[in-house]
């Protein structure tokens, strides 16, 4: 697959998904099947797959598409929900999902960065308070552009997806 495409308006899924400890070697198997899928969707630019580390306790996948609508309609996809619905016996939870288009080109290309961190409801406070002074502490950066904290969308969620942009 040629990623000389117009990258310019790509669009990028980035889904974390934690596993069972006694059904990874089958989960990346599977994963490595269903990234072979996407690959005959149009837009296909190309797809990873990460394991867990450390700090990083999921598996994260990240699908990256020609354009938005393109990678929305592999995400909303027959062919992927097929593959969803057999791989729910690897699945430890559900799975987070953030998508990131680089929509136009400008000018000046700024580098977006994509943060999820999981926040115990007890520590809301403290993380905001932390959140605030990494922001300050980064705006002393040469070519740091802001940073943007999203509350966590519904009442059980408990991530807080941030966005940190940068030259």
């Amino acid at each position: 697959m040629s990623t000389e495409k117009n990258v310019a308006a790509a669009a990028t899924a980035i889904i974390g998904q934690k596993v069972l400890p006694e059904m990874e070697q089958e989960y990346e198997s599977w994963q490595g099947d269903l990234n072979a899928a996407a690959a005959y969707y149009p837009g296909f630019l190309g797809a990873e797959i990460s394991p867990p580390t450390p700090l990083q306790p999921d598996w994260v996948v990240v699908y990256r598409f020609d354009s938005v609508a393109h990678l929305q309609a592999w995400i909303n996809s027959g062919t992927r929900q097929t593959y969803l619905d057999v791989g729910a016996k690897y699945f430890d939870g559900p799975a987070t999902q953030q998508v990131v288009s680089s929509g136009t080109q400008s000018l000046d290309p700024l580098v977006t960065v994509v943060v999820t961190h999981r926040v115990h409801p007890n520590q809301v406070d403290d993380f905001l308070d932390w959140q605030h002074h990494m922001v300050q502490e980064e705006s002393r950066f040469e070519g740091f552009r802001g940073t943007e904290l999203f509350r966590p969308i519904c009442a059980t969620s408990r991530e807080f997806p941030g966005a940190r942009l940068s030259r």
